[in-house]
């Protein structure tokens, strides 16, 4: 079993799905990822149904440490102004 550690993240790190869809009338915020699309291709990508939720930084990245496994990661985005 794999295990996800969070040591640190920033403001506004969240766990993200693709929310709850047609239920507004009853009250119920739709929520979910910002980017349901590429939710589902970066989950693909990796091997996850597209449906699978996800970690969604918002200004500041994490630290995380993968615990059960050997693999390398590497993301790198452009910083957004």
């Amino acid at each position: 079993m794999t295990d996800l550690v969070v040591k640190s993240c920033g403001p506004m790190t969240t766990l993200q799905d693709r929310g709850r869809l047609g239920y507004q009338r009853f009250g119920v915020s739709p929520s979910g990822a910002m980017d349901r699309r590429a939710l589902a291709m970066a989950n693909v990508l990796v091997g996850n149904p597209p449906d699978t939720g996800a970690i969604e930084f918002m200004n500041l990245g994490g630290a995380f440490t993968a615990e059960g496994a050997t693999f390398a990661l590497h993301l790198r985005a452009p910083a957004v102004p």
